[in-house]
C-alpha cells in the first residue's frame, strides 16, 4: 500500500486487544486520469497532524490494479491501536482542513465506503520497498486454526523463502458480505512473488498450509494493487506490523 511500504511489522502476538494495530481502508472510485489531482490534494493536506492519541500512524494511497469492485483506489490508514483510531476520527469531525481535502476528492471521484480491520497476525519484516501487494479475502470460521496455519507456514522452509512480508486482519465493520478476514502479502516485485507462488504450490509445506486454511474457512477472491504515495509516520507503522 507504500502499503505497505510500511504496511503492514510487531509484537502483536504478545499484545492486548487495546494494543492491536488498526487498518481502516477508505475506498474511492476516481475518474480516469485524475490520480495526479488526488495525489496533489493528498500532499497539500497535513496528514501527520490528523493522528491523535498516541504514536502517529500513516496513510497510503493504493491503486487497485486487479479488482472486481467499482473501487479504483483506497486510502489505507494505519493506527497503533483502536484508541488512536478513535481519537483521530473524533478529531476529524470539526477539522476544516480535512473537510476541504475530502471536498477536493469528491470533485474528481466518488466515495464508496470504509472497512475497519484489526491486524491480528504479522509475518516477516515490513520495509519501504514493499509497495506492491495481493490481498486475499476469506470467510474464516476458525480464526485460531487460520492463525496457527499462517504461523506454521511462515516457519516452514518454503514459507521462510517467501519474498516480502504479510499480515492477517479480521474485519470489524464495513467489509463485503461474507468477508471475515484478509491476508495481505507485501512484496517489491510482482514477477518475483508470482514466480515464488508457482514454485511453492508444489511443495509439501504449501499443501499442509492449504489443508489447514481450507479447514479454517473459504477463500473468496483476491485483489492486486500497489501504493502510489504514502505520508505520515511510516517508520512507526513498520513497527506496528512487523514480527
Amino acid at each position: 500500500m507504500k502499503l505497505i511500504s510500511a504496511i503492514i511489522a510487531s509484537s502483536i502476538a504478545a499484545t492486548s486487544a487495546l494494543a492491536t494495530p488498526v487498518l481502516i481502508s477508505h475506498q474511492w472510485a476516481f475518474e480516469p486520469g485524475e490520480e495526479a489531482q488526488v495525489v496533489e490534494a493528498f500532499n497539500a493536506y497535513d496528514t501527520l497532524s490528523m493522528f491523535k492519541g498516541g504514536e502517529p500512524g500513516a496513510v497510503y494511497i493504493n491503486q487497485f490494479q486487479m479488482d472486481a469492485s467499482p473501487a479504483t483506489h483506497d486510502f489505507a490508514v494505519f493506527y497503533k491501536d483502536s484508541s488512536a483510531a478513535e481519537a483521530t476520527m473524533d478529531a476529524r469531525v470539526n477539522d476544516q482542513a480535512f473537510a476541504q481535502f475530502v471536498g477536493k476528492l469528491n470533485g474528481v471521484g466518488r466515495y464508496l465506503g470504509a472497512t475497519y480491520y484489526a491486524i491480528i497476525g504479522t509475518y516477516g519484516e515490513a520495509s519501504s520497498g514493499l509497495n506492491k501487494w495481493t490481498a486475499y479475502n476469506f470467510n474464516i470460521t476458525n480464526p485460531a486454526l487460520a492463525e496457527r496455519a499462517m504461523q506454521e507456514w511462515r516457519a516452514s522452509e518454503t514459507g521462510k523463502s517467501a519474498p516480502g512480508s504479510a499480515f492477517l486482519a479480521a474485519t470489524r465493520a464495513g467489509a463485503p458480505a461474507g468477508v471475515s478476514h484478509i491476508l495481505v502479502a507485501l512484496y517489491e516485485s510482482r514477477a518475483e512473488y508470482e514466480n515464488w507462488v508457482e514454485k511453492a504450490t508444489g511443495t509439501d509445506d504449501w499443501k499442509k498450509f492449504q489443508n489447514k486454511m481450507s479447514r479454517a474457512g473459504t477463500q473468496l477472491g483476491a485483489i492486486m494493487g500497489q501504493s502510489a504515495v504514502a505520508a505520515g509516520s511510516t517508520e512507526n507503522v513498520a513497527e506496528f506490523i512487523s514480527e
